[in-house]
């Protein structure tokens, strides 16, 4: 099966009308919920700098932006099969500030089915460069899965308590990280934040049919899981584990560290092996600005099989997922920010 050229969907029927597009991202504004706040133009709102790059497109008289800025566009630089650099450096230790918020949301989310998977131990970004030579570079700490609960996963529910900063109250973990790292208009930098900032990974599926035509896939969320709840989404996605073994100075290359959790979680959501598909191919390095600048990676795989073979085999996952493979299309209900953001991303999205 020939293998599709990165981005090259546009000139392969991708299927996407823009228009509904930004309808859809318009609907983000609906799915706001206690925890999280999806409205693009709230987000837009909360962080202003024009410094931002945006992920945006404009298409004729469509502006369409999506809630994640671009740290690195792997579409636009060759960075050899590493995708970049890690160092490894003490563990994260969970600001006190937010521990009864935490406590509040992890039981909430227990009481709701949402932590079947427990409290694993996470990689967090606290630092991100692009070396002169072009390389990324990451500087990683082991954090805690439930880190991210009490942090990124809640940034807009109301704290407990609210919490001082230079004499202004603080009402939301969102607002609490930006004042206490000293900014007014853009996430904290990796390196000032002290929200978790796990590594999330989020990733395009897509096969030729019998006809020779390019299928890309979608899939539905299930009620039970901790953040785009019941909403259509990329077929394959995870919170990146800890690789065993890691300790303080160890370097690596990033695709080690991702890759070592990839066909568990792909046999897990699949139930595929890695030798079905092509090997993945970096898009790009984002910041999710919904969960206050989450470090989120976004990646497209192709099938070695194919969409029909896909579309019979691939069924409920009775976790993360309900009923199988569909097509992408786009009916008028909700779309998580990461598959917008996908869609985007395959149309040479501009930064902006």
């Amino acid at each position: 099966m020939p293998e599709v050229k990165l981005g090259s969907f546009g000139e392969l029927s991708f299927g996407i009308d823009w228009r509904e597009i930004g309808e859809l991202i318009g609907l983000l504004s609906k799915a706001k919920d206690d925890y999280l706040n999806y409205n693009t133009e709230d987000i837009q709102g909360f962080y202003p700098s024009k410094d931002l790059k945006w992920l945006a497109r404009r298409d004729e008289d469509i502006d369409l932006i999506a809630p994640y800025s671009i740290e690195f566009d792997y579409r636009k630089h060759s960075v050899g099969v590493g995708w970049g650099k890690v160092k490894v450096v003490e563990p994260f230790d969970f600001p006190h500030e937010l521990a009864s918020h935490k406590k509040s949301m992890v039981e909430k989310f227990e009481r709701a089915g949402k932590l079947y998977k427990g409290d694993r131990a996470c990689p967090r970004i606290c630092g991100f460069s692009v070396s002169d030579s072009g390389e990324p570079e990451f500087v990683v700490q082991m954090a805690r899965y439930y880190d991210q609960v009490g942090s990124n996963l809640t940034v807009d529910h109301l704290l407990p308590k609210s919490i001082e900063v230079s004499g202004e109250a603080c009402l939301t973990a969102r607002d609490w990280d930006m004042k206490q790292a000293g900014v007014k208009d853009r996430p904290p930098s990796f390196e000032k934040s002290r929200l978790a900032n796990t590594i999330g990974v989020a990733v395009g599926v897509y096969a030729r049919n019998k006809k020779g035509e390019v299928c890309p896939f979608k899939r539905k969320r299930s009620k039970v899981v901790a953040v785009y709840e019941g909403q259509w989404h990329v077929p394959f996605s995870f919170a990146l584990a800890w690789k065993q073994g890691l300790k303080l100075g160890d370097t690596l290359g990033l695709s080690e560290m991702i890759m070592q959790d990839w066909g568990h979680e792909l046999a897990e959501e699949l139930r595929l092996e890695m030798s079905d598909f092509a090997e993945p191919k970096p898009v790009a390095f984002c910041r999710d600005l919904v969960r206050a600048g989450k470090a989120q990676f976004f990646f497209e795989i192709q099938s070695k099989l194919s969409a029909e073979d896909l579309y019979k085999n691939i069924r409920s996952d009775k976790a993360e997922y309900v009923g199988g493979l569909r097509k992408v299309d786009l009916p008028s209900d909700s779309h998580s920010p990461e598959l917008l953001a996908y869609y985007l991303l395959t149309k040479a999205a501009d930064v902006g």
